[in-house]
């Protein structure tokens, strides 16, 4: 019951979000040791864009879990603007720490 009511909320946030919303991701705090990961996220805007706003962005991102309680990820995101073309944006570094359970 509790999954659905969580399930049920967390599509209501979604609908309730801004258009402009374009980044969303749901970490899952799944740790195996001496596992590596790999990811893309992407988003492309369809719509007419200003001029200096993002028409797209993109996410490329590593991971290595070096124990068993513990994963580290680097990430780099890179956008495209109506103006300046390709831009990179930002880089990113995120630490999972599992405290219980595993």
């Amino acid at each position: 019951m509790k999954t659905t009511l969580r399930t049920a909320m967390l599509a209501a946030a979604l609908m309730a979000a801004p258009a402009h919303a374009q980044v969303f991701e749901v970490i899952h705090p799944d740790v195996e040791e001496g596992g590596f990961e790999a990811e893309v996220l992407n988003t492309v805007l369809l719509d007419n864009v200003a001029v200096g706003d993002e028409r797209t962005v993109h996410e490329f991102a590593l991971g290595y879990a070096p124990f068993s309680f513990w994963k580290t990820t680097v990430a780099i995101e890179l956008a495209t603007t109506r103006q300046d073309g390709g831009v990179f944006e930002a880089f990113e570094w995120e630490n999972v720490f599992l405290v219980i359970g595993g």
